[in-house]
């Protein structure tokens, strides 16, 4: 695997346990598709070097809803703020409207924009149908 590729999953991850620290809780415990266990969002950090060297490669990003509301938005705002302060340029940002074949329809679009190094999606899972897994 590439250093840029670790690099961006890593920044993935840390973004996404920052930004999504106010989700709601589902169940006792959570896991990742592959067993991965749950990181507290108080343990995802940047140094500061790191955070130099995500600036440094003029990332992009996605931000994918599958609805708006005054949480959603909130968490649109503080991603937008968050990216700014990594000098990560976001590009897109959709609300699917609590309609799957049109949030389907939009990460496909946003994965046509080459210039998109990584993504906030915020997604319900639609009635035990199996989507979005970009392998």
């Amino acid at each position: 695997m590439s250093m840029l590729r670790v690099s961006k999953s890593i920044i993935g991850t840390a973004l996404g346990s920052l930004l999504l620290a106010s989700a709601p809780v589902i169940a006792d415990s959570t896991v990742g598709p592959n067993g991965e266990l749950p990181t507290a969002h108080t343990e995802v950090n940047l140094s500061p070097a790191q955070a130099d060297q995500v600036k440094a490669k003029n990332l992009t990003a996605a931000i994918l809803m599958h609805s708006t509301s005054d949480w959603s938005n909130a968490l649109i705002t503080g991603a937008k703020d968050k990216f700014s302060q990594l000098n990560i340029e976001v590009v897109a940002v959709t609300d699917a409207e609590f309609n799957a074949n049109k949030q389907k329809t939009d990460v496909e679009t946003a994965m046509q924009c080459r210039r998109i190094s990584l993504s906030l999606l915020w997604s319900t899972l639609y009635q035990g149908q199996q989507h979005l897994n970009p392998q």
